[in-house]
């Protein structure tokens, strides 16, 4: 296939431009090692290409009885004839290191031959040149010395190989590999055997490979790499050749490929360029582009909100599919030279996205990534490493608290710069490239071994693999009082806690701050071990689905329970008799916060809350709106937030934090018993909070997967009451609680961006009542198939009504409500649904 735009952009990093800045010789300068009495055409096809391909200066070191004949060839090359047959090589030693010293690259074996004295001055020429720590060819019969003398390039990551079929199968032979092993294996096998030398095995298909283990502090020093990097890269060059295999053909590469290696070499020192390229990549990309350009077809429907592309696994798994959203988000960014994060829930289908991910993103440009640990980081986890590192963005493949398993939901979201999710402007972008995408890039490397913490270079691109919880923990550590809760808990050992993971990606960080740092035991974390298909649950912390929690809470006494969803950005809390609401646990937080959290000691900027989250965080204060709030967070507007959905956090980060708001209910149950007499669990913190601000009485109703179609009709019905006004002032009477209800308003709810005026429409219908009572009606967009309503019930007590009023069971304090509202909007008859999948 002809080589693509995009690789030739990739090359032209490494070509030196024509500003006229560079000096002579800041082009590279190439020798060429070889030519005795029998062979001088070869040394000249190899330095005249060289030249050709566009070296400033090129060399020839020779025996004397070639120097005539290559002489004669060209005047454009400098002739050093002094590889005598007659001297030893350590008369030689000093003048061959006065030569090398003035060359970036040595190209060895062109012309060589076998007779001892050449092969001798060639060893004496590749240990000047290592030592050196200049790049090397080795070519034709430098070959044979590589098979008889591992020593001379094992471990030196600088060198490239050329070997033609026949040359390869001796070469396998000699490192003692089996001949007979495929060649794409075979290839990777002797590179690592002779310790990550790049291999160029030439034939119909040119394979170029680099196989390295971790570089010892020894390889890191010879070769200009990281201690501990490792690089597996593997390219397919399958681009027509000639059909007649002749003599010189191998020259000719030998020296275009020193030219590139020398260009290389300027470009390191910095002669030009940016050096974003890593030194360990440089030989592989001098050997050939490596990159392809699939030819695709556009796919309806891959229109991402907020919360990313969330589909059926099998939608993702066509021919194409994802890999065209992953190149439609490349398409709508700037990758070339950019540091992008991945992780993710370590859901079904993640380890092969990953690879997808990796091989598009350096086909693109992207310098660096950095990636959890087997892919696993938490989406609060990847918007602090965003945040900390100073990464462009990051992709997360996740469905959040969807399930899990090859019939199930899978999901790529992607964050920007500020480490929160991609607004609507960068949203609408990608869809629109979804729509008209036509091809995609990749780098065809191998997949990468992912499991293990450390730097490998892929393509032009650098990969860190890092510990997926350990900069999250030492966040939180900044954040909170965790001498003070380790005190608490083991001054107080009658209080027990228990987290549950539910098989998602908190299960580790649980771990690590529950158990290594706060010395609990390890039965006070469970289901903690990520599965990708959540253990066969459903990781969505509410009472339906974290009921394993709720079940060992009661039977157990647990003073304090939590749990956690897939990504890690929801939360719920329960204890002995004691649900705690989404939005009484945001209000608890806020009301808390700056006396109990050392965080927050130096004041609340603002607090906020989703439209449909209850109005308890408006008694301590009042603001606006969940998915805009990273606006509000980087204009230092807010400092805590919260939503109905069991979503808490603060401008720690930008997205919802599972567990931060967790350990904050720690902290402030530890402050709070700092001087009580008597133990302060979750069920009293909530009375102290009624009885100071009253209640409000909430519940969401989540029916999901129902028809499409008997959605839109109750949407398009309320609409039309709203539009005609018809309920307005209407009195509706609940038949078992005799309670009745006037309707005040009807509206639905438009978000403006107080920071940068940005107007989102139709973020709810809202039906509020003359006692202060509201219904809301919300279509989500975060299921993969079907439709989800959620109905919204809220209705304020006042303090005043006194401690029976306010501690009546939620369902009760709102049955009358919710009997109303379901008549009003009609929702049974449109949703062919008698119960609610889920009742929070």
């Amino acid at each position: 296939m002809p080589i693509p735009k995009h690789v030739l952009d990739q090359l032209k990093q490494l070509i030196p431009p024509l500003n006229g800045t560079l000096h002579k010789g800041q082009s590279g300068r190439v020798g060429v090692l070889g030519g005795a009495l029998d062979y001088t055409g070869a040394p000249f096809f190899a330095a005249m290409s060289a030249l050709r391909v566009g070296a400033d200066l090129s060399h020839v070191i020779c025996s004397p009885t070639a120097a005539g004949a290559i002489k004669s060839y060209s005047p454009d090359l400098i002739v050093h004839p002094i590889l005598r047959e007659d001297q030893s090589t350590n008369s030689v030693k000093s003048a061959l290191s006065s030569i090398l010293s003035r060359l970036h690259v040595l190209v060895v074996g062109p012309g060589l031959g076998r007779e001892e004295y050449m092969q001798n001055y060639a060893k004496l020429a590749i240990g000047i040149a290592k030592d050196r720590g200049m790049f090397l060819v080795l070519d034709a019969d430098s070959l044979l010395l590589v098979g008889q003398d591992h020593a001379l390039v094992k471990g030196y990551r600088r060198a490239v190989l050329t070997p033609n079929v026949v040359e390869f199968k001796r070469l396998s032979e000699q490192v003692n590999i089996d001949p007979n092993t495929p060649p794409k294996e075979r290839a990777a096998l002797v590179s690592r055997a002779l310790g990550g030398v790049t291999i160029v095995q030439k034939g119909a298909e040119d394979l170029i490979c680099t196989n390295t283990g971790a570089a010892t502090d020894e390889d890191a020093r010879m070769s200009k790499v990281n201690p501990g990097e490792s690089t597996e890269e593997q390219v397919v060059v399958d681009v027509r050749g000639g059909l007649k295999r002749c003599g010189g053909q191998g020259d000719v590469l030998s020296g275009s490929i020193g030219t590139i290696l020398a260009w290389g070499k300027c470009y390191e020192d910095g002669a030009f360029g940016d050096q974003s390229i890593p030194s360990s990549h440089i030989p592989l990309l001098a050997s050939t582009g490596g990159f392809k350009e699939i030819e695709t077809k556009p796919y309806d429907g891959q229109k991402p909100g907020t919360s990313g592309l969330r589909k059926r696994v099998k939608v993702f798994q066509q021919e194409h599919y994802t890999e065209n959203f992953v190149q439609a988000i490349f398409n709508s960014i700037e990758p070339k030279g950019a540091t992008l994060v991945i992780g993710g829930d370590g859901r079904f289908f993640s380890p092969e996205t990953v690879q997808t991910i990796l091989r598009i993103g350096s086909a693109n440009g992207v310098a660096k990534f950095i990636v959890g640990q087997n892919a696993i980081l938490s989406t609060p986890a990847a918007s602090n490493i965003i945040r900390k590192y100073k990464a462009y963005g990051g992709i997360l493949l996740t469905a959040s608290h969807n399930p899990g398993g090859p019939d199930n939901d899978f999901g790529i979201k992607y964050n920007v710069g500020n480490g929160g999710p991609a607004p609507e402007n960068v949203t609408d972008k990608i869809y629109e490239k979804t729509k008209t995408i036509t091809s995609y890039k990749v780098i065809d490397l191998p997949p990468q071994d992912l499991s293990k913490i450390g730097s490998f270079t892929y393509g032009p691109s650098k990969v860190d693999i890092i510990d997926s919880v350990k900069d999250y923990v030492e966040l939180l550590e900044g954040i909170f009082d965790f001498a003070l809760i380790k005190a608490f808990l083991q001054s107080h050992p009658e209080f027990t806690v228990l987290f549950d993971g539910m098989h998602g990606v908190t299960g580790p960080y649980g771990k690590a701050i529950f158990v290594d740092t706060l010395g609990l035991t390890e039965k006070s974390v469970q289901n903690a071990v990520p599965l990708p298909d959540f253990g066969g649950g459903h990781p969505d912390p509410n009472l339906t689905y974290a009921h394993e929690l709720v079940e060992r809470v009661e039977k157990e006494n647990i003073t304090f329970g939590a749990a956690s969803d897939g990504d890690g950005d929801r939360n719920m809390i329960y204890g002995k008799g004691a649900f705690v609401t989404p939005s009484d646990s945001v209000a608890i937080i806020a009301d808390w916060a700056e006396q109990a959290i050392p965080y927050f000691k130096s004041g609340i900027k603002g607090l906020a809350r989703s439209m449909p989250t209850s109005a308890q965080i408006d008694y301590v204060a009042k603001k606006k709106g969940w998915k805009f709030f990273g606006n509000l967070m980087d204009a230092g507007q807010l400092s805590i937030c919260g939503e109905e959905s069991f979503g808490t956090g603060s401008d720690h980060i930008r997205e919802k934090d599972g567990v931060w708001a967790v350990v904050a209910w720690l902290n402030i149950l530890a402050f709070a018993n700092k001087d009580s007499k008597t133990l302060i669990g979750i069920k009293e913190l909530l009375q102290q909070h009624y009885e100071v601000y009253g209640r409000s009485f909430f519940s969401r109703y989540d029916y999901e997967e129902v028809s499409s179609e008997g959605a839109q009709k109750l949407v398009d019905g309320i609409n039309a009451h709203i539009s005609g006004q018809s309920l307005l002032n209407t009195t509706h009477i609940s038949k078992s609680t005799s309670q009745s209800f006037t309707i005040s308003a009807a509206f639905n709810f438009d978000y403006t961006d107080p920071i940068d005026g940005s107007v989102s429409k139709n973020q709810g219908q809202i039906v509020s009542f003359s006692d202060g009572s509201r219904v809301v009606f919300r279509l989500s967009g975060t299921g993969s198939q079907g439709a989800t309503v959620r109905m919204y019930v809220e209705r304020y007590v006042a303090k005043e009504k006194g401690a029976a009023e306010l501690s009546k069971d939620t369902q009760e304090g709102l049955k009358g409500l919710i009997e109303v509202a379901l008549e009003v909007s009609k929702l049974k008859e449109f949703l062919g649904r008698e119960k609610p999948t889920v009742i929070t």
